[in-house]
This record gives structure tokens, C-alpha cells and sequence, in this order.
């Protein structure tokens, strides 16, 4: 007796909608969290959103504001020299807070290591030195970290 392709399709699918619906029971979510500890949990903010574009002076940037809404993106005008980040306001009780500057002017970018700005606000660079993007449109990523009360680089790009 032959058996139809169509009763292999039917087990298939049976298969796949037990497997789908199985996972869903892992779910775990969060955002504003009420305890998930992943597949997702959040707590912070993250919008992935273009935030107003920061109008930045030269040389020393300290306890740069983000505003009352902080986005996750943020284009830097302004200076007309070299210029230096030395620190950013983070967003009120949030850990692991993740922000990206983008360099649109000609002019070079410190990020100063743990440097002049209030303590909470200063920024950790790699191998405790100075940070220096060149190049337009060169971008940085920090987190900030609540157990070290700084913010952390955690990549950059320059041209």
C-alpha cells in the first residue's frame, strides 16, 4: 500500500507547531523589568532612535546633556577645531545604557579617558588612554555601567 506525500506533510507540520508553541514557554521579555534576567530584559534606554543632534564647542566637552529623553544615536555639530568628550549625563537609574556619537564635523574627536567632568559622567577608553577618531562621520559606542559609575567604550570607527 502507498502512503501519500500529503499524511508526511501533515506529521511535518504537527511537528512544527508543537516545536513553535513549546519555545513560546521560554519566553522571558522584561523592558522596564519586573525580574527577566534575558531573551530581551532591557531596563534602560534603548530606543534605537535618532536623538536631536548635539551642538558640541571646541576643545572640552564636560557633562554633555542628553535631554530628558535619551535616544540611543546622537550626530555632534559644531566644533570648528579639534575637540574633546570628557563626559555625558546618563539617563537616571540606568545601567547598561547604550549611546553612539557621531562625528559630522572635519575635526578630529577625543574621547578623554576618565578625565575633568563629574565622576559619574566620565568615560572608560581602552587601555586607560585617550581615544582619538579622525576623520567625518568616525563614531563611537559607550554603555554605561553602574557598578564602575562610568560609561565604558564598547566599539568605534574612524576613517
Amino acid at each position: 500500500m502507498k502512503r501519500s506525500g500529503f499524511f508526511g506533510l501533515k506529521v511535518l507540520l504537527a511537528f512544527c507547531l508543537f516545536s513553535l508553541f513549546s519555545f513560546n514557554g521560554f519566553a522571558q521579555v522584561g523592558i522596564g523589568n519586573t525580574d527577566p534576567k534575558t531573551v530581551l530584559d532591557v531596563n534602560g534606554a534603548i530606543s534605537l532612535r535618532e536623538g536631536t543632534v548635539l551642538s558640541l564647542g571646541n576643545a572640552n566637552n564636560n557633562n554633555i546633556s542628553l535631554g530628558i529623553t535619551p535616544f540611543s544615536f546622537y550626530r555632534i555639530v559644531g566644533p570648528t577645531v579639534e575637540f574633546n568628550i570628557t563626559g555625558i549625563v546618563p539617563a537616571t537609574g540606568v545601567d547598561g545604557q547604550l549611546l553612539t556619537l557621531e562625528n559630522t564635523t572635519a575635526h578630529a574627536m577625543a574621547i578623554v579617558h576618565n578625565a575633568t567632568s563629574t565622576a559619574a559622567n566620565r568615560i572608560y577608553c581602552p587601555n586607560a588612554q585617550d581615544l582619538i577618531l579622525e576623520g567625518q562621520y568616525a563614531t563611537v559606542t559607550v554603555q554605561y555601567n553602574v557598578s564602575q559609575t562610568r560609561w565604558t567604550v564598547v566599539s568605534y570607527s574612524a576613517s
